[in-house]
């Protein structure tokens, strides 16, 4: 049986990255209001459920968060496909790029700090009503975003040029590039690569 090649295997890939900006995290929850409890009161007391968390109370963030800042970033800077008219990297990048799990930050919940900002009532901008809200935030974060790349036909170097874009240009979390913030960039410092058997 013939081996495999660096270009048919699978791959997977450690980018090891490191913050550029502030991670601020804003998950939906549903911890229930006390009676008599203000909205301030009720996010004073809550705003660490803004979290995504493991079942330790470590802060993880979400595979998805980092899996749509590949995609965003790939139509972006991803390029066309040599050889194939006008086909870009853009479609490899969405169904042959997996987020393998949640990103660990080695902080737990209880040490992350908070910031209070004016915020759209409705979370939707411009859109009337200004309250304030508090999101839990981290000044500085690094970790390791384990990816698997199942199309053969996207080479590394494209890979690693549009993860960095997605570091410097997309952003994880509240507030981030893509929606118009500066939260949640990240630069990367190292890439690991190795074939999966």
């Amino acid at each position: 049986m013939a081996k495999k090649t660096v270009e048919t295997a699978l791959r997977s890939c450690a980018v090891h990255i490191e913050s550029v900006s502030p991670y601020s995290a804003s998950r939906a929850h549903e911890e229930e209001k006390l009676a008599n409890e203000t909205h301030d009161d009720y996010d004073r007391r809550t705003w660490r459920h803004k979290l995504t968390t493991d079942a330790n109370g470590m802060v993880v963030i979400p595979r998805g968060g980092f899996k749509q800042a590949i995609d965003g970033a790939a139509k972006m800077v991803g390029g066309k496909i040599p050889g194939k008219g006008n086909a870009t990297y853009s479609k490899l990048f969405t169904t042959g790029v997996l987020v393998e799990g949640d990103v660990e930050l080695g902080v737990h919940a209880n040490d992350v700090e908070s910031i209070r900002i004016h915020a759209n009532a409705d979370g939707i901008r411009g859109s009337g009503k200004r309250v304030f809200r508090i999101f839990p935030i981290l000044p500085t974060w690094s970790g390791v975003v384990n990816v698997l790349i199942t199309d053969p036909e996207l080479p590394e170097e494209v890979f690693e040029r549009v993860m960095t874009a997605a570091g410097r240009c997309q952003g994880v979390g509240r507030w981030r590039p893509e929606k118009g913030g500066s939260n949640g960039r990240f630069t990367v410092s190292k890439f690991e690569w190795s074939n999966v058997a």
